[in-house]
């Protein structure tokens, strides 16, 4: 147990700083996909409260749910050193866009937009983060 966890800190270290708070994010991912599915007695959706069957039947409980389940993948797969999943932690802002569309909030359009385009730019251009994922790719060689 001890050596697993000095394994999960090595690897956590190696990752750039930014990359660190989006694997942590997404491993908590899971939690946001639980409790979305856990019915409790109440929920928010646009600071309005609703009913479990109201917030399955509105959207939000879906998107919520898959919004969590791929930032959980995505999670495995930075630690892991896999690009796709870079596409996995976006494909959940995607998730976010249309769910906006379908209930859209004051300025959340705007907000998703700009950090949308940040993460790209630190994903897919942002050198540390290439090196990260690519050291992954030179050891399986």
């Amino acid at each position: 147990m001890r050596d697993l966890l000095l394994s999960i800190y090595l690897r956590v270290k190696e990752m750039p700083l930014l990359l660190r708070f989006f694997f942590i994010v997404s491993i908590c991912g899971i939690f946001f996909a639980l409790f979305s599915v856990i019915p409790i007695s109440s929920y928010q959706i646009d600071g309005q409260e609703a009913t479990y069957q109201e917030w399955w039947s509105s959207g939000v409980g879906l998107a919520a749910t898959a919004i969590g389940i791929l930032l959980f993948i995505s999670g495995i797969g930075i630690y892991k050193k896999k690009n796709w999943a870079k596409f996995t932690f976006l494909s959940s802002f995607l998730i976010s866009f249309l769910s906006d569309y379908i209930l859209p909030q004051k300025g959340m359009i705007f907000i998703l937009t700009f950090w949308t385009l940040f993460c790209v730019w630190y994903l897919f251009i942002k050198k540390s983060v290439r090196n990260y994922f690519l050291s992954e790719a030179k050891t399986q060689e």
